[in-house]
């Protein structure tokens, strides 16, 4: 049985902890197969920061050391990735995330402890590594990844992988049950990461949303966004974080944004919502914001508003 380990690094905020969504989607959507489940097995998420020594004792022996990266977690993720590497040389370390450059140039000059780059969507990626790995397959030809060929000392980046036109292929790593024994385990106040789409209509410069800007929105099926929200509010969760470009763009988000209310009236769960609103429709924002701020979920708005120069407009597009 081959051992895996994902690690999704977050901070406390007082007894507020993220469950670990981007690392959970990946295992959610990789055990829909069976082959992956009979072959593999799962170690309990890393997802709070501590001592990198102690990460690494924590974590042992495994096969695949899985990283998703982003911003406030890069340094001490490339860290844990070096110090682990250190311990565990023949362990195969994957590194996932926004964080991660779309052209490594001397990525794997700087970062040698790390074997392979996954850029963009990770589900169906993530899910062919681990098949190629347990068929004792090649991995270096898996598209939307990099790797450093140590024959010709160069980095090569395979061909893009296409989106995920249904995402509804993808399991929900809260109805799948991934997080439950943490939940069980540990005796915080929960926060979760909610997707009810991907993708982004807006070309701003300055902005990466997840890779996926100036793209085309693909929707999530409302059924499991119900049962989702049933979930939170069953599960206690204390904060929903929209992970949404442009929530309110869609008809359905109103529906979406009164059932949350309706819960929290109800269950007093969940306690909180944050989201990025949609731009350029301020009266439905305002509409959806009254109902979050009616249940006391949410007493703000965000504004998109960059500046008032044309040439500093025209620039960020």
């Amino acid at each position: 049985m081959n051992k895996v380990q994902l690690v999704q690094l977050n901070n406390k905020y007082g007894n507020q902890v993220y469950l670990p969504y981007s690392v959970g989607i990946l295992q959610s959507h990789a055990c829909r197969d069976d082959f992956i489940s009979d072959n593999f097995k799962f170690n309990e998420f890393v997802f709070v920061r501590e001592n990198v020594q102690k990460m690494v004792e924590r974590i042992g022996a495994v096969d695949i050391l899985g990283v998703s990266c982003y911003v406030w977690n890069w340094k001490i993720s490339l860290t844990l990735a070096e110090e682990y590497k250190k311990a565990y040389p023949h362990s195969l370390i994957l590194f996932g995330g926004p964080q991660v450059p779309n052209t490594p140039g001397n990525f794997f000059e700087k970062f040698p402890f790390i074997d392979l780059l996954c850029h963009g969507e990770g589900e169906d990626t993530f899910y062919e590594i681990l098949t190629r790995y347990a068929k004792n397959e090649d991995l270096k030809t898996i598209k939307s990844c990099s790797y450093n060929d140590k024959e010709s000392s160069k980095t090569i980046t395979n061909q893009k992988r296409e989106r995920i036109q249904d995402l509804n292929i993808i399991a929900s790593p809260y109805l799948a049950g991934v997080f439950e024994d943490i939940m069980d385990k540990y005796d915080y106040k929960w926060m979760a990461t909610w997707e009810t789409n991907r993708g982004c209509p807006f070309k701003c410069s300055f902005c990466d949303w997840g890779s996926l800007t100036a793209s085309k929105v693909k929707k999530f099926d409302e059924e499991r966004l119900y049962d989702e929200i049933d979930y939170f509010s069953d599960h206690k969760i204390d904060l929903v974080f929209g992970a949404d470009a442009n929530f309110g763009m869609l008809r359905r988000d109103k529906n979406f944004s009164i059932k949350l209310a309706e819960k929290k009236m109800a269950t007093g769960y969940p306690n909180q919502f944050r989201v990025c609103f949609t731009k350029n429709t301020t009266n439905k924002v305002f509409e959806l914001a009254q109902i979050f701020a009616n249940a006391g979920m949410n007493k703000g708005i965000s504004v998109s508003m960059q500046s008032l120069n044309q040439d500093t407009l025209k620039g960020i597009k």
